[in-house]
């Protein structure tokens, strides 16, 4: 190790002694604190004086201990050290670095600097770069894996499905497939692709691919309501595929449009560990995967994209847990900064930076373990778990993007008498009467700052009126677990509903991945898959929805499933003469980046004559 490096182990080892100070040291605490033996303790101590570390006055004749003086500043080395490491990609690295001194000047300097290398750069030869930060890494972007909306929305960046759904328009618009076509039960469809689409690793896509990819999905989740239905994919030319189901399939464009089916290559390699397709997948998307690890997330423009170059050039997401530090920094419209919902604060007074909201169509929820035995089965129990929450006073005390409170994953269909119903004596009776013993109930919830925050509110909630919980918080990959119907009595989650919200629903009630699904009892269960058959046949999202909603009440009514609140969506974005344009936000809250350009400079003020 260089001088440098054993200068910062010995001020991780004395961090409470100030510059200039000289302090008694013996040879033992120092091969201790470079993990040497004492002949190479005493060669370090020579090159960081001869290095102008320290300065070291050894003692002489026992009972006379050595006495040595750091010289150097140690805050601005290590900041140099961790902005250097940021500066090689290695944002985890350089934040553990820093972490490792224990010094808040030093963390909150390192903070600012960070802070200040986000948002919109320019580099060399009129590259664009959007740097944000997110709380966490994206490991998993296997589409036939996708289960979160942030994963979901990296996936549309990559890959490209055969057609896609235009909300705003109610229609289903060509994308990979320039048309299709339909027996008069729909059982069997056929597709015709475009030419010349080609993945990122250069190769045109063809028929193969898309049958490829209908026989990975149908290997890697058999259990789809859809698939199950899937009697045969056939190529038929070197762009057209048939499809024919075993039972008529009004719903195969729609599912069609969802990023589970987005195009895979049929050469791909699944890779393992860090060098994944789930980590690093291929696509035919606007943008390809360049880096994805535990510091960030790199995306470049696909130079060759069918639909057009992004104006982007490349897009990089920091990660940076639980947002720490960027709360603290004052930002303005000076900043071209984007910041997504927890991360995005809105300044009163002064130069503000502009934020793009709206409500999001979905609802963060308690789910009812009804596989369990013990007050779980007792209705009166569960009605308690209901009446225990005020969730008003939730919004209002943890603030942040909560917006109001919930009782339906649709915001426009808010019942007062559930959302403002709320009885804490009647639920303490209640938990009384339903003959709970005390016993502890256990939450499950996944990692993200106000999932944690939540489940802390509700644990106090609970504890108020004699339920006692504890709380579990995993990764999210662990709530999908099989096991978990055996070890969790609640599970707090959310559910973000995309621009074909009967899909998602649809998905959240039958999947075999699905939380909700696992913890459902059998007769919810088989109400849910009686109602498969008619909802597959209905062709009007309306219908669909109407039926939809039946299942929901019928959840809500027996406290299997309890409505919590809705969420904000805050996009901030700058203003100014260098400004983000082409802005908007799809259904979970994200940032089209296919769309956005960069507008630099103002209009002269003779109008360039």
């Amino acid at each position: 190790m260089d001088a440098e490096t054993y200068y910062y182990d010995l001020r991780r080892r004395f961090p409470s002694v100030t510059e200039g100070a000289a302090f008694s040291v013996s040879m033992d605490a120092l091969t201790e604190t470079f993990g040497c033996t004492r002949r190479n303790a005493q060669l370090i101590v020579r090159k960081l004086a001869e290095g102008g570390y320290i300065d070291w006055t050894p003692g002489r004749g026992r009972g006379h201990p050595s006495r040595l003086t750091f010289v150097r500043a140690v805050g601005p080395m290590a900041l140099r050290k961790a902005q250097s490491l940021v500066g090689q990609g290695k944002l985890s690295e350089a934040r553990t670095f820093v972490a490792s001194f224990r010094d808040g000047r030093l963390t909150r300097s390192f903070g600012d600097w960070t802070t200040e290398q986000l948002g919109l750069r320019r580099e060399a030869d009129a590259v664009d770069v959007l740097r944000f930060p997110f709380y966490r890494p994206v490991p998993e972007l296997d589409p036939a894996r996708v289960n979160r909306r942030t994963e979901a929305h990296w996936i549309r960046q990559f890959f490209d499905t055969l057609v896609e759904y235009e909300a705003e328009d109610g229609l289903i618009v060509p994308r990979l497939a320039l048309d299709w076509e339909s027996n008069a039960d729909r059982r069997v469809w056929h597709l015709h692709l475009r030419k010349g689409v080609r993945f990122h690793h250069d190769r045109e896509l063809n028929a193969e691919d898309v049958a490829f990819t209908f026989r990975r999905l149908a290997a890697k989740a058999p259990a789809d309501w859809q698939l199950r239905m899937l009697k045969e994919v056939r190529i038929t030319g070197p762009y057209s595929v048939l499809v024919r189901f075993g039972r008529p399939n009004a719903l195969f464009l729609l599912t069609l449009c969802t990023e589970r089916y987005a195009i895979v290559p049929g050469d791909l390699d699944e890779g393992t560990g860090d060098v994944s397709f789930a980590r690093l997948p291929i696509g035919t998307g606007p943008f390809r995967i360049v880096r994805n690890d535990d510091s960030m997330l790199v995306a470049e423009a696909n130079e060759r994209y069918y639909r057009g170059r992004p104006q982007l050039d490349r897009i990089e997401m920091w990660v940076w847990p639980n947002y720490e530090g960027i709360e603290d920094r004052p930002m303005n419209a000076g900043d071209t900064q984007l910041l997504y919902s927890e991360a995005a604060r809105v300044r009163e007074g002064g130069e503000r930076l502009a934020a793009i909201r709206q409500t999001e169509q979905g609802s963060t929820y308690l789910l009812v373990n009804r596989r369990k035995k013990g007050p779980l089965a007792d209705a009166r129990f569960r009605s308690a778990l209901r009446l225990g929450l005020d969730r008003q006073r939730l919004v209002a005390e943890l603030g942040g993007i909560r917006e109001r409170p919930a009782s339906s994953f649709q915001p426009e269909r808010y019942e007062p008498e559930y959302g403002d119903a709320c009885d804490p004596t009647k639920a303490e009776a209640m938990v009384r009467d339903s003959g709970y013993r005390g016993e502890k109930l256990v939450l499950y919830t996944y990692e993200m700052p106000s999932n944690e925050q939540n489940a802390a509110w509700i644990r106090n909630a609970y504890g108020a009126i004699g339920i006692d919980v504890e709380v579990v918080v995993v990764p999210i990959q662990r709530l999908s677990d099989p096991k978990l119907a055996g070890l969790a009595d609640l599970v707090l989650a959310g559910e973000v509903l995309s621009e074909q919200p009967d899909l998602t629903l649809l998905e959240l009630y039958t999947s075999e991945e699905s939380y909700v699904r696992r913890l459902l009892s059998d007769s919810e269960r088989a109400d849910i898959d009686g109602q498969v058959e008619a909802l597959i046949r209905e062709e009007h999202p309306a219908d669909r929805m109407r039926l939809l909603a039946e299942t929901e009440r019928r959840l809500r009514e027996d406290d299997s499933l309890i409505f919590l609140y809705h969420s904000l969506q805050i996009v901030q974005v700058p203003e100014g003469k260098e400004a983000l344009r082409g802005i908007s936000l799809n259904a979970w809250g994200k940032v089209r980046y296919k769309d956005v350009w960069v507008k630099r400079g103002a209009m002269p003020e003779d109008g360039g004559a």
